[in-house]
């Protein structure tokens, strides 16, 4: 059986954003990553918010780049939704 002493700190660990991986972190921190090949070489797609590998999405129409051709597709029948009123 294991018992904490009410010095000792519990361990914090927080799962990496791109790869899932846990890692300790330290108090306050704001670490991320689990490393900077994680950070360099995953984006954020900027429609769904899943981190995918850099060079294996779809491009979108503006410029940067989506996760997949999902989130790249546009379809007219949401327009309606976002369009301000006259």
């Amino acid at each position: 059986m294991v018992s904490w002493a009410m010095d000792d700190e519990i361990p914090v660990y927080r799962a990496c954003l791109t790869c899932g991986r846990l890692m300790p972190l330290q108090a306050d921190s704001k670490q991320v990553y689990c490393s900077p090949e994680c950070s360099r070489e995953n984006l954020r797609c900027p429609v769904c918010g899943r981190y995918f590998e850099k060079g294996t999405g779809s491009t979108l129409p503006g410029g940067g780049e989506a996760c997949s051709p999902d989130c790249v597709r546009v379809e007219s029948r949401y327009d309606s939704l976002f369009k301000e009123p006259l």
